[in-house]
C-alpha cells in the first residue's frame, strides 16, 4: 500500500471539505496559530491540534516532515501552570509526545505551555499530528509485506480533524457509532474503505450505511465537496456477530435493495472473554445458510483481541486460528475475500519492551502470507497504538492529602488507557527544587476507578501531563433522551442531540493565537 496514494500537493491545506452549514477553516500553518476543537462531552475536555515547528533538545526535527509529503514540523505537547510542571512519562526510551523545557518552563514549538493551559483550562487534550502520522506510516510500511489495509480505529480519537489528516494519508476507518459513520463521510474516506463493527448499530444505523439518503446528514441538508450524503454508497464490510444480527442486516439490505459485504466477528479462545462473537463451528454455519442469499455477501473473517494483543503470542495464535478456519472454509466452496486481525496493537512508544508494528507484521506473515497470495485482503485496525504516539492530556490538581503517610491528589481527569499498568513512571519537570518523594496516588476526582501510582510531589494546582492520554479521552455513547413525569404529563426536559449538533463544535475552527 503506497501511504501517499491519497495525498495532496505540500502546498494545500490540512482541512476538510467542509459541509456549507459547518464550515470548517483548518488555519494555515505558521509559527503562531494553534487550532483548538472543543467538542460536546460529558466531561469538558479541550482538544488541540498543534502545527508548529518544534526545538527538542536542541535540534529542529525535520525527519517526519521529509517522509510525510503532506506534513509540516509541528508538536504537542501540554503543560502547567506559571511557575511549575508536573509531567508524566512513560518509560526512559522514546516518549510519545516530546518534551522541552526552555527558562523553566515547558514549550510545544514556540509556544509556552503555560499560556496554552492559562487560555484553554484543563482538562486539555492536545494532538501531535506529526507523530500521529508517523505512527500511522510505520504501520503502513510494517503491514506492506501483506498488503494490508490500515483501518484506524475511530473510537480512539472520535474527532474529524485527527481523521481528515488520518484519510487524507490513506488511511481506511473502521467504525463503531452512527456518528463515527457520520464523521467518516464528512472527512472525505470512500465509504468503501469503512468497516462498521459493533453490536450498537440501529436500524436506522444500518441504513444510513447502506445507502446515504437515510443518513441524519442527509435529512440536515448538509453537503461535503458539493455533494449530500446520498452519493457515498453502501460501507466496505459489515463486521457481524450473531446470526440475529446477520438476519437483520439481510432484512434490511434488501429493504433498501442493496447488497452488504460482511465479515463474521470470530470469537477465540486468545481473545478477551466475550458474550458475542461466532465460535468457529457457527461461522461456518452461518456461511453455509447465507451462501445463496442475494442480499447479502459473506466476504471473510473479523477478530479483535483487545488488550489481550498486547502480547504476541495471542495475536499469532490468533493469526493460525482464523487461518485454520479459513482453510476449512474454502475446502467447503467459501471463498475468503478478507481476513480482519482487528486492533489491540500495544504502542512501542510508551514501552520500549512492547511490540512493535513490526512485530505484529512478522507475527502475521507467517501465518496470513499465503493468504495474502490467493489474493486474500489483509486488514489491521491500530487505534490507540497510533494515537497514544501522539497526543497528551493535561489535568489539574484539585486535592491533595495524606492517607497512612501515602500522599493520594485528586485530578480533573486521568487518561483512560487500555491495558496499560496502573503504576506510571513520572518525571516532573519544574522550575525550583523538591525535596525527595516516595510518589503521589493520583485519582480521577469524578469517576470511581483505581487510583494512578506515580513518583510525582504534586501540590495543590499543579498540572500533571499524560502522555498518550488524547486516546479514548472522549466516548461517542449513544446521547440520552431526558423526560419528566409529573402530574400525568411527560415533559422532554432534554432533547437527544441530532448528529449535526454533536458534530458541530469540532467542524468549526476555534483559533487560538499565543
Amino acid at each position: 500500500m503506497d501511504p501517499g496514494n491519497h495525498a495532496q500537493s505540500s502546498g494545500q491545506r490540512d482541512s476538510i471539505q467542509p459541509a456549507s452549514q459547518l464550515p470548517l477553516a483548518c488555519p494555515e500553518r505558521n509559527a503562531g496559530q494553534r487550532v483548538c476543537a472543543p467538542a460536546r462531552t460529558t466531561r469538558r475536555v479541550c482538544q488541540a491540534s498543534a502545527n508548529q515547528g518544534a526545538h527538542v533538545d536542541g535540534r529542529v526535527r525535520t525527519a517526519r516532515s521529509r517522509a510525510d509529503p503532506l506534513a509540516s514540523t509541528h508538536h504537542a505537547v501540554v503543560g502547567r501552570r506559571a511557575d511549575r510542571v508536573s509531567a508524566v512519562s512513560c518509560t526512559d526510551g522514546r516518549r510519545p509526545v516530546d518534551l522541552c523545557e526552555r527558562d523553566g518552563f515547558l514549550y510545544a514549538g514556540p509556544v509556552r505551555i503555560a499560556d496554552l493551559v492559562e487560555r484553554l483550562g484543563t482538562p486539555l487534550v492536545i494532538f501531535d499530528s506529526e507523530a500521529i502520522i508517523e505512527r500511522f506510516y510505520q504501520f503502513v510500511e510494517a503491514f506492506s509485506s501483506l498488503r494490508a489495509m490500515i483501518c484506524f480505529a475511530t473510537e480512539s480519537c472520535p474527532n474529524a480533524h485527527i481523521l481528515h489528516r488520518l484519510v487524507k494519508r490513506g488511511a481506511a476507518l473502521r467504525v463503531r457509532s452512527a456518528i463515527n459513520l457520520e464523521r467518516a463521510w464528512l472527512c472525505g474516506a470512500p465509504m468503501g474503505r469503512v468497516v462498521y463493527s459493533g453490536l450498537g448499530k440501529t436500524d436506522m444505523d444500518i441504513r444510513a450505511a447502506l445507502d446515504g439518503l437515510y443518513s441524519p446528514l442527509f435529512q440536515a441538508g448538509r453537503l461535503v465537496e458539493g455533494k449530500p450524503p446520498y452519493y457515498r454508497g453502501p460501507v466496505g464490510y459489515f463486521s457481524v456477530e450473531t446470526g440475529a444480527e446477520l438476519e437483520r442486516l439481510a432484512r434490511l439490505a434488501g429493504g433498501v435493495r442493496i447488497k452488504c459485504r460482511v465479515l463474521v466477528h470470530v470469537s477465540l479462545d486468545c481473545s478477551q472473554e466475550r458474550a458475542f462473537g461466532a465460535g468457529p463451528d457457527e461461522t461456518i454455519q452461518l456461511f453455509e445458510s447465507y451462501a445463496s442469499d442475494p442480499r447479502l455477501h459473506i466476504a471473510g473473517l473479523r477478530v479483535h483481541l483487545g488488550n489481550a494483543g498486547f502480547l504476541l503470542e495471542n495475536m499469532s495464535t490468533a493469526a493460525a486460528r482464523v487461518s485454520s478456519l479459513a482453510e476449512r472454509l474454502t475446502d467447503r466452496g467459501f471463498p475468503i475475500e478478507a481476513i480482519d486481525m482487528g486492533g489491540g496493537f500495544a504502542c512501542d512508544w510508551f514501552d520500549p519492551s512492547a511490540a512493535s508494528p513490526g512485530d505484529y507484521a512478522r507475527t502475521f506473515e507467517e501465518h496470513l502470507l499465503p493468504w495474502v497470495e490467493r489474493g486474500v485482503k489483509i486488514i489491521a485496525e491500530p487505534g490507540w497504538s497510533i494515537i497514544a504516539a501522539g497526543s497528551a492530556l493535561v489535568s489539574r490538581v484539585l486535592a491533595t492529602r495524606e492517607l497512612d503517610g501515602q500522599p493520594i491528589a485528586a485530578v480533573d481527569a486521568v487518561p483512560s488507557e487500555p491495558g496499560q499498568d496502573t503504576d506510571r513512571k513520572a518525571r516532573l519537570v519544574r522550575t525550583r527544587d523538591r525535596h525527595a518523594h516516595t510518589g503521589t496516588i493520583i485519582f480521577d476526582a469524578d469517576i470511581e476507578r483505581p487510583g494512578v501510582h506515580t513518583s510525582l510531589e504534586c501540590q495543590l494546582d499543579d498540572f500533571i501531563l499524560w502522555p498518550g492520554g488524547g486516546a479514548y479521552a472522549r466516548r461517542d455513547c449513544p446521547h440520552a433522551c431526558e423526560v419528566l413525569l409529573e402530574n400525568g404529563k411527560v415533559l422532554v426536559i432534554r432533547p437527544r442531540p441530532a448528529a449535526s449538533e454533536v458534530l458541530g463544535p469540532e467542524l468549526e475552527s476555534h483559533e487560538v493565537l499565543l
